[in-house]
């Protein structure tokens, strides 16, 4: 007998926003939605909609619209028409013209279109109409040719990657638009000799995967000098080269896969040199165009060229270097130079003839062949006494401060005994330049700090020292009265014991503690409970395994929290403890631990401020690594809609119970010298009150534990009465009017009760 095939159940489809293979109406199906959803959202997303021709109704919104103005209609929300849409999406649909349809211009208000991968072979509607159209998406497409005097002046972002197109132009000169990101790339075009139009706000260009014999600076040199920020025009056949030295906001430029054989000139701002597989052969022209400020590039790209040697005096000027890529040339030497560079910290040389060096160390090590460039480096005892230290990199000029940063490179080849005592005597003895340290401390790869350094520069705002070996915190670090970022990352740190003696001077200024990659195995709440304006706390990949004590000293000002990679096992003292104390938070990271369980009290956040959580790669069952993947607001609603009322219920209880418990645990530690009197305000969190004690006079004297708890009873209570009642209204369309009336008058009873009781709590005025 043979099997009939297996169809998927039509209600189950259709609850599911599901389309049975081969249904005839499933077309249909998707654009009543899509249509249905513009209505409300102003939003017409019809990608991937299997729509090969376009119907009127789609530019027809307010044909079918359809309004309810009865006393009983709950809905009121705004519904939008083919004139008010501000994002229209048509990407991925075949469609049959292969032309741009005009009808398309009747969305007067779009901000936003996307027509992706929909066959297109030509562009002949104008699109001057569109007077709010910032961004238009046309790639993946099969055009040819395009006029750039289609656009409205308005534009800010054009993609036209992608396609065939071996023609851009302009039949108007003198026309301007507001570009501030072109897109070409993947496409046909040998010049753009015939684009006459200005941009004189383009900030990102990208012409890559191409055919240009030279870059199109005639259409970049319509843009303002200072605006441009990054160029890609890697994979053409460039062979000539250019000049970008008076566009000083240039900081980013990729110029590989071409046929160069010199540098461009370029301006001191750029940070990304990318010219890997060129035909380059030498870096003369790297050199600064002025001497008026050190150059900026921290990325230099040179691998796959005909290098045969570095020119140490150009290489010296580029201090700021981080990382340098010379590998595949055909250098026999390198200069001494290379190795006293003080930021670099990722560097490649392999494929090169340098027999000077051994050949495992060019292949595979290339730290010492740094350590051999620096042995090399001849002696200039003079510098050394003259100098305050021999790692110190720079004192680089911000604006009226100055930055300190200061580098000690480890492995063989450098001193062991190297220190900042030098440093310090000679920032003591200029004063001057000591007390224009305002900006940021930098010292990285050094075992201790001397406190008599962070004394002297104490108005520092920013203060770095990650990548050290620190296993104390320096406790000079408390005398900054000004410090707004703390970077301690990347030590052997297990506690704070010596900032916790005394006040902190940044108490009340510090947004961002950075004590990620440390030894900690707690929380360290005693420094926490004197920080009033923290923001950010990276606690990522320490040896903290419980977090019960930091139930009552998170700070009320916390916004970001990362306890990633640690060992915690439960979170729920975590999840009163941000209930209590903290209303801001918006992102809660503690992925990777070894949590048993998801409390599903976190559920309760859902109208909160929580805008990323990440619980992913933990061992607990309960919740689906599914679930744990989506997004926010997908995990905080799956968690709320497992909670039962009488949990829900419970929950409000035990916050009460925890808030009192904390106030006491407060005044038995004398952390206020007067009596603290107490008025709870409370944000609702779909029904979960997130806690705030403030002092408050007299006439708001705070009611007890019992009374609090029974005054919250009635209002739960309260509310779900009004809930059923409600529910029944909408529901029952068999009611008559005095029915009607009737549970309309006992809604605004029990609403007067609950409005009753929350004034009684301060919870409203």
């Amino acid at each position: 007998m043979r099997k009939s095939r297996l169809q998927m159940n039509p209600n189950f489809a259709r609850a599911h926003g599901l389309h049975v293979c081969g249904d005839p109406t499933a077309e249909a199906s998707r654009l009543e939605t899509a249509i249905a959803d513009a209505r409300n959202s102003g939003h017409l997303r019809l990608n991937n909609a299997g729509i090969g021709l376009l119907t009127n109704e789609i530019f027809e919104l307010r044909a079918s619209l359809k309004v309810n103005l009865s006393m009983d209609n709950q809905q009121s929300a705004y519904q939008h028409t083919e004139d008010t849409l501000t994002v229209v999406d048509i990407s991925d649909n075949d469609l049959i013209t292969g032309d741009f349809d005009e009808r398309f211009t009747r969305f007067t208000r779009v901000q936003k279109l996307y027509f992706k991968r929909c066959q297109l072979n030509k562009m002949t509607v104008s699109l001057t109409c569109l007077e709010f159209l910032k961004i238009l998406d046309l790639s993946g497409n099969q055009l040819t040719a395009f006029d750039m005097n289609l656009l409205p002046p308005i534009l800010h972002e054009l993609n036209l990657s992608s396609n065939r197109l071996a023609v851009i132009s302009s039949s108007d000169e003198s026309a301007t638009i507001q570009l501030q990101v072109f897109n070409i790339s993947h496409n046909q075009l040998t010049h753009l000799n015939d684009c006459h139009i200005s941009c004189p706000d383009l900030r990102v260009f990208r012409c890559h995967q191409n055919s240009f014999s030279r870059l199109p600076t005639e259409f970049l040199g319509a843009s303002t000098d200072n605006k441009l920020e990054s160029i890609d025009a890697s994979y053409n056949m460039i062979a000539h080269t250019f000049d970008l030295s008076r566009y000083r906001s240039l900081k980013t430029l990729n110029i590989g896969m071409n046929r160069m054989t010199a540098l461009p000139l370029i301006p001191n701002s750029l940070l990304v040199l990318d010219v890997t597989e060129n035909r380059i052969k030498d870096i003369g022209a790297l050199l600064p165009v002025s001497d008026a400020s050190p150059p900026a590039l921290i990325e230099l790209m040179l691998s796959g060229n005909h290098l045969s040697e570095i020119d140490g005096s150009t290489v010296e000027k580029y201090s700021n270097l981080q990382r340098l890529d010379l590998s595949s040339n055909k250098l026999k030497n390198l200069p001494y130079q290379l190795g006293l560079l003080p930021k670099l910290r990722a560097f490649r040389v392999a494929s090169n003839p340098l027999f000077t060096f051994k050949r495992s160390d060019v292949e595979s090590n290339p730290d010492e062949v740094l350590a051999v460039l620096r042995r090399r480096a001849p002696k200039r005892e003079e510098a050394l006494h003259s100098q305050p230290s021999s790692i110190l990199s720079a004192f680089i000029s911000n604006g009226n401060s100055i930055v300190l940063s200061a580098f000690h490179h480890q492995g063989q080849g450098v001193r062991s005994s190297l220190s900042l005592d030098p440093l310090v005597r000679s920032l003591k003895a200029n004063p001057v330049i000591a007390s224009k340290i305002t900006n940021k401390l930098e010292l990285h790869g050094f075992d201790s700090i001397p406190g008599d350094l962070i004394s002297t520069i104490r108005d520092v705002s920013n203060i770095s020292l990650s990548a050290n070996k620190l296993s104390l915190v320096p406790p000079q670090l408390a005398t900054c009265p000004r410090l707004v970022h703390l970077d301690l990352s990347k030590n052997q740190l297990s506690d704070f014991s010596p900032l916790i003696v005394g006040d902190l001077l940044w108490a009340n200024t510090i947004e961002l503690l950075d004590l990620g990659g440390n030894c900690f195995t707690e929380v360290p709440i005693e420094v926490l409970a004197q920080l009033k304006c923290l923001k950010t706390l990276n606690l990522l990949s320490n040896k903290i395994k419980s977090l019960e004590r930091c139930t009552a000293w998170l700070p009320a000002s916390l916004v970001h929290l990362e306890l990633s990679e640690n060992q915690i096992e439960d979170m729920e003292d975590l999840v009163w403890s941000l209930a209590l104390s903290c209303p801001n938070i918006q992102v809660l990271q503690i992925a990777q631990n070894k949590l048993k369980k998801i409390p599903l009290e976190l559920g309760l956040f859902l109208e909160g401020k929580l805008r990323k959580l990440n619980l992913q790669m933990n061992p607990q069952q309960a919740v689906r690594h599914a679930v744990l993947e989506r997004g926010c607001a997908d995990q905080l609603s799956y968690l709320k809609h497992r909670m039962t009322k009488e949990a829900v219920l419970e929950s409000r209880k035990r916050l009460v119970t925890l808030q009192d418990a904390l106030q006491a645990e407060k005044q038995s530690l004398s952390l206020s010298n007067t009596v603290v009197k107490h008025a709870d305000k409370t944000e609702e969190i779909e029904g979960f009150p997130i806690a705030h004690t403030t002092n408050q006079g007299a006439s708001n004297q705070s009611i007890d534990s019992s009374e609090r708890l029974a005054s919250l009873k009635l209002i739960a209570e309260c509310k779900e009465r009004i809930d059923d009642v409600q529910q029944e209204i909408d529901t029952n369309f068999a009611l008559s009017q005095a029915k009607r009336y009737a549970l309309k008058k006992k809604i605004a009873m029990e609403r007067s009760q609950m409005i009753k009781e929350e004034r009684k709590l301060g919870l409203r005025k």
